[in-house]
């Protein structure tokens, strides 16, 4: 009798655990003993940490979009220039975050490609 069981891995359940699938042939070690599966990128999400609200609800609705398009058209080039960019902006990054009290006003925006986007962020943490 085959077993299917998934478990997070590493064992220490620190986020960026990832789930995998665990096959026995037999419980008992009559078999072929157990086999790993990785099931994909998925993430184990604490319990007691609630899901992130819609964009809708952070404030990223249909008038973000208008605002966004707006300034990629004022702003066609990253505004950062870090290393690694790449030149022509696709983000629009908040100088001061909603969350903070900031806007979407043109002064509280900048256009930025992916790659300048994903740097500042990650040297932030």
């Amino acid at each position: 009798m085959a077993v299917q069981i998934l478990v997070p891995w590493p064992l220490s359940g620190q986020p960026g655990t990832r789930l995998i699938l665990l096959r026995a042939e037999s419980v008992f070690g009559e078999g072929k003993g157990l086999e790993i599966v990785p099931t994909g990128p998925k993430r184990l999400r604490p319990q007691d940490q609630p899901k992130r609200p819609s964009k809708q609800v952070r404030g990223y609705d249909y008038q973000w979009e208008k605002i966004r398009k707006h300034k990629l058209g004022l702003n066609p080039l990253c505004e950062f220039g870090f290393d690694c960019c790449t030149g022509w902006a696709e983000h629009v990054h908040h100088e001061i975050k909603l969350r903070n009290g900031g806007t979407h006003d043109l002064s509280n925006l900048k256009s930025t490609c992916s790659k300048c986007h994903h740097k500042y962020h990650a040297d932030k943490k």
